[in-house]
């Protein structure tokens, strides 16, 4: 997979310097799609380079986002589920909705998550309280986690088009 971003310019449009990169493989074609972005100015275009390799480099997609992100998952599966439970529980939900959000990103899409992330993200489960941080999390909190992780992505896989099925 080539993982190049570049700076290229192109003197044939009126916005001369182009940033070209690459998406994700796609094994239905055999090829990786293509994507650019035009500037007038080439600071703005290395500018725009070094933000794209940042983001990359932290795991986010490559691709636009065509499929179901965590985020937006997320944000339809609370919304169902608001008028059902009492506010306590929706708390302790939110948390654990913020705990995947900082372990696995808000761009994340919902079919890259593997079992072995989801084993990865509770063995690195960590206190959310400024200061003790390096202090262990109970085994109380991990459980619940655990569940509440559970109930979300058991919900996931009841979506499969993103569409919620009301029950």
């Amino acid at each position: 997979m080539i993982t190049k971003i570049g700076v290229y310019r192109d003197q044939r449009k009126k916005k001369p310097w182009v940033v070209r990169w690459y998406g994700n493989y796609d094994p239905a074609t055999g090829q990786q799609k293509r994507y650019s972005k035009s500037f007038i100015l080439k600071r703005e275009a290395e500018a725009f380079q070094l933000q794209k390799g940042g983001e990359f480099s932290q795991g986010q997609r490559r691709d636009k986002p065509e499929k179901l992100t965590l985020k937006s998952f997320c944000q339809q599966w609370f919304k169902t589920r608001k008028p059902q439970l009492r506010i306590a529980t929706l708390k302790g939900y939110q948390g654990t909705i913020d705990r995947l959000y900082s372990y696995f990103g808000k761009d994340r899409l919902i079919s890259e998550i593997t079992p072995q992330m989801a084993a990865g993200f509770i063995a690195e489960l960590k206190r959310l309280q400024k200061g003790k941080e390096n202090k262990p999390l109970s085994n109380w909190t991990r459980k619940r986690v655990l569940r509440d992780c559970k109930i979300i992505f058991g919900a996931a896989i009841k979506w499969p088009s993103g569409i919620p099925l009301i029950q």
